[in-house]
C-alpha cells in the first residue's frame, strides 16, 4: 500500500522540472518486474547509454501509479479503435447505399443499349465492327439476287453494338414476274411497349454537349466538340444513321440506294476534302458521270395522248437549245418584274410572263415552262406557289455546280454518314426521340428522350439542335422556357417541302432502252390531271445496272403519298413507256415518302415567298444563353441551304462556337 508520504513524493518527482528535461532528452523503456515477494519493481533504461538512473525513487506508489497512467493509455486507445472501426463500417453502408442508387439510375440508363451503338458512358468510338475492318462489310453483305420488299433494311448502325457482331441481313424473298415495290418510309418495327415512369430519372452523367439529331450537320459538329477532347452524346430518333442522308443495301454487288440526298457538292465547303481525310471520297467518286448538272446534259420529250387514251411522246429536236433560250429571256424578265415587285411567287412569275408574251409562244413551248415549274419543285422541293423568285439560281447552262453522286457500288451517302460516324470520339444512341429541352437551369441542359418506349433524362452543359424542320414544325420536342419570338417566327414561317423519289432496277443490260449517253431525260406533259407527275428522271449510269429515279416535288410530293406503290409505279411507267415504247417492268422498285417519316417531316427549306430567307435562318440558328444552340441546313445563310454542305457548314460553325464557349467556362 501507499502512504501519504510516498504520495507526496511521487507527485512531487512528476512534476518536477529536471523530470520534464529527462523526458525531453531520453526516451524511457519502461519494464515491469516482480521481485521475490512478489512485489513490482521498476527499472528504468536508457537504451543508448545502457545506464540507469537513480532519480526516479524506487518506491511501490510509483510502479502503481505508472501501471495507471499506461492502463489508461491503453484504453484510450482502444477506445479510439473501436470508434475509428463504427465509423468505417457505417461509411461503407453509405457509399453502398449511394452505389446501389447509382447503379439502378445506371441500369434504367443502359436499358434498351445493346440495340444502340455507343454504351453510355464510353469515351471510346461507339461503333465496333468485330468481325470487319469496316462497316462497308457489314453494309454489303447481302449481295444474292433477291427482290426488295417491305421490309428491306435501311442501313442499320443500330445492329452493330459494342458486344456483339454484325447481324445479318434479313432474307429476301425471290424474285417474281411483278417488280417488288418498296415503300421506304412506311416500314413499321415492332418496338416494346414499356410502361414510361411517371417522371425521368435523375441523369447519371453530366455531358460538355448533347447533339439532338445524326444527319451531316449534328455529326460533324459532335466531330467538332469531341476532337476537343469534349464529351458528346449524340441522340438519334431514328434506328440508322445519317438523317435525310438514308442508304438501303438490298441490291446485289453491293448497290446502294440513296431515298435520301445522293448529291455531294464539291463546292463552298471543306466537306469533300474533310471526308476524303478519313478515307470516305473514293476515286470511283472522281469521274466525269458523276458531274452531271441539273437542266445542263438533258434530253426533251413532248407527249401526247391519243384518242383511246394513249400517250405517247417524242424526242424535241434541239430541246436544250429552245429550253435554254425561253430561260434566258425569262431571267431578263424576272429581273424587271422583282425591281418593280420587289418580291413575286415563281408560280406568279411565270403565268405573269406568258401573259406578256401570249402570242409568241407555241404550246410546246408555254409546256416548257410548265415543265420548268416542275422542275423547280423537284430541285428546291417547295411548291411554285408558295417559292420566292429569288430562290431561283439557275443559269442558262442549268443548275451548273459541280457534285459527285454517291450512290455508287461500296458506297452510298447513308453509308457514307455511318462510316463517318466511326471516327467520332462520342457516345451514339440509336432509337432515342428527344420530347423536350429544359435550359432555364444557368448550370445545365436537361433532355429528356424516349429509348424504344422508356423515359430517359441526360443533363449537359449544352445542347444542340439538329432536328429537320419539319420537325421543329410540329412541335414534338417541347422547350421550357419557350423559345424566344423570333426563333418560333422563323420556325412558323420559314419554307419547307417535299422532294420524292421512286428508284427502278433491271437485271438485265439489254433492258436499258433509253440513251446511255444522257443522264437526265424531261417530259413535257399536255395539260390534264397528270400534268407534271413524274416528268424528270436521272439515268444512273455510275451504278453499273440500268437504273432510272424519277423525281417528283412540290404539291404533287404530297399527293402522291397517299397513293400505293401500284399506283405510283403505274404513273411512273405510263411515261417512260410514251418515251420508250418497249421498256420493261423494273425487278426492284424504291420509293420514298419523306413526308410520312415521323422524324424527318419533309425534305429540305426552301426561300418562302415574302419572307428573307437570310434572316430567318439566321433567327433559327441563334443561340439561347449559350446553352441551347442549333444547327441544320435550314440555318444556313449563304443560299446553301437544302443542301448537304449547308449542313455540314452549319454544323462546323456552330460546334467551333459551342467548343469556345465550353473552354471558357472551364477556366472561370
Amino acid at each position: 500500500m501507499m502512504n501519504t508520504t510516498q504520495f507526496d513524493e511521487h507527485i512531487a518527482y512528476l512534476t518536477s522540472p529536471k523530470r520534464s528535461k529527462m523526458q525531453q532528452q531520453q526516451p524511457i523503456d519502461d519494464t515491469w518486474q516482480l521481485d521475490t515477494d512478489g512485489n513490482e519493481v521498476d527499472d528504468f533504461h536508457d537504451d543508448d547509454c545502457n545506464t540507469k538512473s537513480n532519480d526516479m525513487p524506487t518506491t511501490n506508489l510509483s510502479k502503481q501509479r505508472k501501471k495507471i497512467v499506461v492502463g489508461v493509455l491503453v484504453v484510450s486507445i482502444v477506445a479510439i479503435i473501436l470508434g475509428a472501426i463504427c465509423i468505417g463500417m457505417f461509411m461503407k453502408d453509405s457509399n453502398h447505399d449511394e452505389k446501389q442508387q447509382s447503379n439502378n439510375i445506371d441500369s434504367l440508363e443502359m436499358e434498351g443499349a445493346s440495340d444502340g451503338i455507343g454504351i453510355v458512358p464510353t469515351p471510346s468510338p461507339m461503333i465496333d465492327t468485330d468481325d470487319a475492318s469496316s462497316l462497308s462489310s457489314f453494309f454489303f453483305a447481302n449481295n444474292d439476287t433477291s427482290t426488295v420488299t417491305s421490309d428491306s433494311p435501311t442501313l442499320n448502325p443500330s445492329q452493330l453494338s459494342i458486344s456483339e457482331s454484325p447481324t445479318d441481313v434479313p432474307s429476301q424473298h425471290p424474285i417474281t414476274d411483278t417488280p417488288s415495290l418498296q415503300p421506304v418510309t412506311s416500314n413499321p418495327t415492332e418496338k416494346p411497349t414499356t410502361k414510361s415512369p411517371s417522371s425521368p430519372p435523375t441523369p447519371s452523367k453530366v455531358y460538355d454537349a448533347v447533339v439532338v439529331g445524326s444527319g451531316w450537320s449534328g455529326l460533324r459538329a459532335a466531330q467538332v466538340l469531341a476532337d476537343s477532347r469534349l464529351s458528346v452524346l449524340i441522340l438519334e430518333a431514328n434506328d440508322y444513321i445519317g438523317g435525310r442522308a438514308k442508304t438501303i443495301n438490298t441490291m446485289p454487288n453491293n448497290i446502294p440506294t440513296d431515298i435520301g440526298c445522293e448529291w455531294l457538292y464539291t463546292e463552298y465547303s471543306s466537306m469533300v476534302s474533310d471526308l476524303d481525310d478519313v478515307g470516305l471520297i473514293t476515286n470511283s467518286l472522281e469521274n466525269d458521270e458523276n458531274m452531271a448538272p441539273l437542266l445542263g446534259n438533258d434530253l426533251y420529250y413532248t407527249q401526247t395522248v391519243l384518242e383511246d387514251g394513249t400517250k405517247i411522246a417524242v424526242l424535241l429536236e434541239d430541246g436544250q437549245k429552245i429550253q435554254s433560250n425561253l430561260w434566258s429571256e425569262f431571267l431578263s424578265f424576272k429581273k424587271d418584274l422583282l425591281k418593280a415587285l420587289g418580291d413575286v411567287s415563281y408560280a406568279d412569275a411565270v403565268t405573269t410572263f406568258l401573259e406578256e408574251n401570249d402570242m409568241s409562244y407555241t404550246n410546246d413551248e408555254e409546256q416548257m415552262f410548265n415543265l420548268l415549274l416542275e422542275i423547280s419543285e423537284a430541285e428546291y422541293a417547295g411548291d411554285s406557289d408558295m417559292m420566292s423568285m429569288n430562290e431561283m439560281y439557275y443559269g442558262e447552262g442549268g443548275c451548273a455546280a459541280e457534285a459527285l453522286y454517291m450512290a455508287v457500288p461500296n458506297v452510298g451517302f447513308g453509308n457514307t454518314a455511318a462510316s463517318f460516324a466511326e471516327t467520332i470520339d462520342a457516345d451514339i444512341k440509336l432509337n432515342s426521340k428527344v420530347t423536350s429541352i429544359n435550359y432555364e437551369d444557368d448550370d445545365q441542359v436537361m433532355i429528356t428522350y424516349e429509348e424504344d418506349g422508356i423515359v430517359k433524362t441526360v443533363g449537359a452543359q449544352t445542347v444542340l439542335v439538329t432536328v429537320s424542320l419539319g420537325v421543329l414544325k410540329a412541335k414534338t420536342i417541347s422547350f421550357t422556357p419557350q423559345l424566344p419570338y423570333s426563333k418560333q417566327d422563323a420556325i412558323d414561317n420559314m419554307g419547307f417541302g417535299l422532294l420524292n423519289k421512286a428508284t427502278l432496277y433491271w437485271d438485265k443490260e439489254e433492258a436499258a432502252v433509253w440513251p446511255q449517253d444522257t443522264s437526265w431525260f424531261e417530259l413535257i406533259t399536255p395539260e390534264d390531271e397528270s400534268s407534271g407527275l413524274w416528268t424528270t428522271f436521272y439515268n444512273a449510269k455510275a451504278k453499273g445496272v440500268p437504273c432510272l429515279i424519277g423525281w417528283i416535288g412540290g404539291d404533287e410530293a404530297v399527293e402522291m403519298e397517299e397513293q400505293s406503290d401500284e399506283e405510283i409505279l403505274e404513273q411512273v411507267m405510263i411515261n417512260l413507256r410514251s418515251m420508250w415504247p418497249t421498256i420493261t417492268q423494273p425487278d426492284n422498285v424504291f420509293i420514298s415518302r419523306w413526308g410520312q417519316e415521323e422524324n424527318v417531316l419533309g425534305s429540305y427549306s426552301f426561300n418562302k415567298v415574302g419572307r428573307t430567307y437570310s434572316e430567318d435562318a439566321s433567327n433559327l440558328r441563334e443561340p439561347i444563353g449559350n446553352k441551347a444552340w442549333f444547327a441544320g441546313e435550314a440555318t444556313n445563310t449563304d443560299e446553301w441551304h437544302a443542301t448537304s454542305v449547308g449542313a455540314w457548314d452549319s454544323g462546323e460553325q456552330v460546334g467551333q462556337d459551342m467548343v469556345s464557349v465550353l473552354k471558357r467556362r472551364r477556366f472561370i
